[in-house]
């Protein structure tokens, strides 16, 4: 893969008022359903809670706290594999 440089930012037209309620609460449902299916074995939890927050993206303030874990959780697996 080859670097192309800093990326540039999209510009979009703004949503309305109505599809980001209904993109927050798929985003929301998807999550806590994956939430789940981490428990429940019948329901595909990681795929779900992908999507969730694909569709919410970073700065949702439901993804917001999960990104933070990630973030640590990966540099902790680094520091355990190289020590």
């Amino acid at each position: 893969m080859r670097f192309l440089g800093p990326r540039r930012p999209r510009r979009s037209k703004p949503r309305s008022p109505i599809l980001q309620g209904v993109r927050s609460v798929g985003g929301v449902l998807l999550v806590v359903v994956g939430l789940l299916g981490l428990v429940l074995p019948v329901i595909p939890g990681v795929p779900l809670l992908v999507a969730g927050v694909a569709v919410l993206g970073p700065q949702h303030p439901v993804v917001r706290p999960m990104v933070g874990w990630f973030r640590r959780a990966r540099r902790s697996w680094r520091r355990w594999r190289h020590a």
